[in-house]
């Protein structure tokens, strides 16, 4: 497949995508796929205009920070450039089993490469100097301490597999069971920077290590009439949420969270063809993430992660009904 796409704000664009299999007997087979991407500015990132109130986590005050356009006279100053499009090269290549008997197995590797993405700067301090010098330019910054702007600063690499695993069991007393299994290893690192205050210790350590790099799924579905089982294990690697300030400190540190697992149920019944009744709960566990440690972090009401990848709310128990006409 090619694509060709004309913008009128960054020019044109030609992409394409390639795949293949091969079965190399019955129930194995390889496959690839190789393609080229893009993504346009967003209207949002080229013209976005706010101010921020943030909380200055080592003193503790407020800190005001104001996002600005690229075409802004402050991100002038500051030597931004008009935002250009993100361009990607991706291949994948996987292994697949499809066996007689229900048995399927897939193993996929993948790379996917981002040239240019867009992003935001770290917050760049207006010092002294910068607001007299902007003045003497007729550049009036306003009374924010801090500003930020979107721009094509870096570039990025994201490798991984995917292992998949799934089998039904049909019994002969009405009983039919399937399971499947998932397991997802993701890396992702920052590479090429064009601007250190797009890539600074916080953001390098988001991208590194802020998503766990190792995720599982079980599920095992349980079938007979109209009653139905449902249980679901969710593994959760270890995980890193770095702290904004250059320099760690006793109040504001990076800290890394431990793995954990996630147990879901559900228990179904359908009434008939058209309603159907439920009763379950997500994380029944009651699992939380590790307790945010951090000082800076707690004397602002922070008690767990903000952004911990299966949330902080605890368990979820329902009922729930559905109809169907």
């Amino acid at each position: 497949a090619v694509r060709y796409e004309d913008y009128s704000d960054f020019g044109n664009e030609t992409v394409g995508k390639i795949t293949a299999r091969y079965d190399i007997m019955d129930g194995l087979a390889l496959r690839a796929t190789a393609s080229t991407g893009f993504r346009a500015p967003t209207p949002g990132q080229s013209n976005i205009s706010d101010v921020a109130t943030n909380i200055d986590l080592v003193t503790g005050g407020l800190l005001l920070t104001a996002t600005r356009p690229p075409t802004d006279p402050v991100a002038l100053f500051y030597g931004v450039q008009p935002l250009d499009r993100e361009k990607s090269k991706n291949i994948a290549a996987g292994i697949v089993f499809d066996l007689p008997g229900g048995w399927i197995f897939t193993l996929d590797y993948f790379n996917i490469k981002v040239d240019q993405r867009i992003a935001l700067t770290s917050r760049i301090p207006i010092s002294a100097a910068d607001r007299a010098a902007m003045l003497a330019r007729g550049i009036n910054p306003g009374d924010v301490q801090s500003v930020r702007f979107f721009g094509n600063f870096f570039d990025s690499k994201t490798e991984g597999f995917d292992a998949v695993f799934a089998k039904t069991w049909r019994f002969d007393s009405g009983f039919n069971l399937g399971l499947t299994a998932s397991l997802n290893y993701t890396s992702s690192a920052v590479t090429n920077i064009r601007d250190a205050r797009a890539v600074d210790r916080e953001r390098r350590i988001e991208i590194g290590a802020f998503n766990p790099k190792w995720r599982g799924n079980v599920s095992a579905n349980l079938e007979k009439g109209p009653f139905s089982a449902l249980v679901r294990g969710s593994y959760y690697g270890k995980w890193t949420d770095a702290v904004a300030n250059a320099v760690p400190t006793a109040n504001s540190f990076d800290q890394t969270f431990s793995s954990k697992i996630l147990v879901d149920l559900e228990l179904g019944y359908d009434i008939n063809d058209t309603f159907r009744l439920a009763v379950g709960a997500d994380n029944v566990f009651d699992v939380y993430p590790d307790k945010d440690r951090r000082i800076g972090q707690n004397n602002n009401g922070i008690v767990y992660p903000q952004f911990s990848p299966f949330g902080f709310s605890g368990g979820f128990w329902y009922v729930r009904g559905t109809a169907k006409f």
